[in-house]
């Protein structure tokens, strides 16, 4: 079909580009920022801010969606691989993993995962200068994991762009969620009951 040629000479195109920057010191380095995408790092970094968001009261739900986000980004990364079956680049790889190809499962999570991280210090940090950093540095680590999956030659970039969809998709249905949830909460009791404007 069309499309899977259109698609395998994108492919090829954006590898071989992104081949041509190949270095042992550029190796190392995507090899740390591909390991900043894995669970054994995510996971970790899910438990230290959710204690931090327990112990103020008023983040109790910010902390439960940030699991939402997390864990239902690999249940969907997971289904999805499952549902397409379709294997990893046949190239020389810089990094041995197993599994099927698409999508990206670091580019997936890394997005539902650090973008609500970025969501709730942007909605939650009051210097405007920290809050324009901090968002601005997770948006920069996510587009570089995806990056590293193909420097590494473990995704294609069809792969990662459908991982970034997917869990954009995601990472907006939990903000979404966690807004509907706040906004529920700011609603007096009275006005719950009767429906007043």
């Amino acid at each position: 079909m069309l499309i899977y040629q259109e698609l395998n000479v994108f492919d090829s195109v954006i590898s071989k580009f992104i081949a041509g920057f190949i270095t042992l010191e550029t190796t190392q380095f995507m090899k740390l920022i591909t390991a900043l995408g894995s669970i054994k790092v995510l996971i970790p970094i899910a438990l230290l801010a959710i204690f931090i968001l327990n112990k103020r009261k008023r983040y109790k739900w910010d902390s439960i969606m940030m699991l939402v986000a997390l864990g239902g980004g690999l249940l969907l990364n997971q289904l999805l691989k499952w549902v397409f079956h379709r294997p990893r680049p046949g190239i020389a790889r810089l990094l041995e993993v197993g599994g099927y190809s698409f999508p990206s499962g670091h580019a997936m999570v890394s997005i539902a995962f650090y973008g609500f991280l970025a969501y709730l210090f942007w909605s939650n940090i009051r210097q405007i200068k920290l809050r324009y950093l901090v968002t601005f540095g997770l948006v920069v680590l996510i587009a570089l994991i995806g990056i590293s999956r193909i420097y590494l030659g473990v995704h294609y970039p069809s792969d990662v762009l459908a991982g970034f969809a997917a869990g954009g998709f995601w990472l907006t249905s939990c903000i979404l969620s966690l807004e509907a949830i706040r906004n529920y909460k700011s609603v007096p009791p009275d006005h719950k009951k009767t429906g007043a404007g």
